[in-house]
């Protein structure tokens, strides 16, 4: 049975590692964004203004957001909470990856590398072939087994 241990380990260990590199590199670019999002979008306007600086028309860009329309509430709560929301998803599929170096909760750590796919963040270019991988790993029938399912 420790040779099994081993052998499910070592199928786990890259795939997990990735699977954790997604989470938090999720969970910092989110972070950033409800940062940036409290503080009033200084990013964009930064953006704005070195695209004006770099001789391009901003006329047409659509500056309501940054002056605080109608909608500015409504939008502002809206990035707020779906920001939340992939945070926690980031920070679920980083669990995940650590759930799986500890060959614990397999149930989960297949959630978690499904999660990983989803185009929900910067990070899914990074996430779908880690996800893929992890779920491919996770679904043999010696890694189950390790997890101590059948």
């Amino acid at each position: 049975m420790s040779d099994m241990n081993t052998t499910a380990s070592g199928r786990l260990h890259a795939p997990a590692v990735g699977l954790i590199v997604t989470g938090i590199l999720g969970v910092l670019l989110q972070l950033g964004s409800i940062v940036n999002e409290l503080l009033g979008n200084p990013l964009q306007e930064a953006m704005l203004d070195f695209l004006a600086a770099q001789g391009m028309d901003t006329a047409s860009f659509d500056s309501l957001p940054l002056s605080g329309g109608l909608l500015f509430g409504t939008q502002f709560v809206l990035q707020l909470v779906m920001g939340l929301v992939f945070l926690a998803l980031s920070g679920f599929v980083a669990w995940g990856g650590f759930q799986m170096l500890r060959q614990r909760h397999h149930s989960a750590c297949i959630a978690a590398a499904i999660a990983a796919c989803l185009p929900c963040s910067a990070c899914c270019c990074l996430g779908l072939p880690f996800g893929i991988w992890a779920i491919v790993a996770l679904n043999r029938a010696d890694v189950r087994s390790a997890f101590g399912e059948a």
